[in-house]
């Protein structure tokens, strides 16, 4: 009998931007819990400062939640947060699929979520 192949694993994890400074983690797994179950929240901060550089990550459990990640971005993106609409995308860890998407041309432009 042989094994059935492994089905690829949906991102389970997703990137949030946009984020107002007065944002704490708790925020982030408030928000996000109501989809799946949250494994971890990360806001990135300023080293020297400690302050929020609104942005963060949030992982979601994947053995639990096969598609957590792509919910999270079809029904939390431009979803409001502190008061500001945030901005909520997968993260791609292949290094081969991130170069393959660049191609596609999402333009970023810096302080345009204020």
């Amino acid at each position: 009998m042989k094994a059935s192949p492994a089905l690829p694993l949906a991102p389970s994890s997703v990137w949030v931007g946009c984020l107002a400074p007065t944002t704490v983690e708790e925020d982030l797994l408030r928000h996000f819990s109501r989809l799946a179950p949250v494994e971890s929240v990360k806001l990135c901060r300023d080293f020297g400062t400690r302050r929020v550089l609104g942005h963060g990550y949030v992982n979601f459990r994947p053995e639990i939640t096969y598609h957590a990640g792509q919910v999270a971005v079809e029904r939390l993106n431009n979803s409001v947060l502190n008061g500001k609409a945030i901005r909520v995308q997968p993260v791609i860890r292949d290094p081969n699929e991130r170069c393959e998407r660049q191609r596609e041309a999402n333009i970023f432009i810096r302080q345009a979520c204020d």
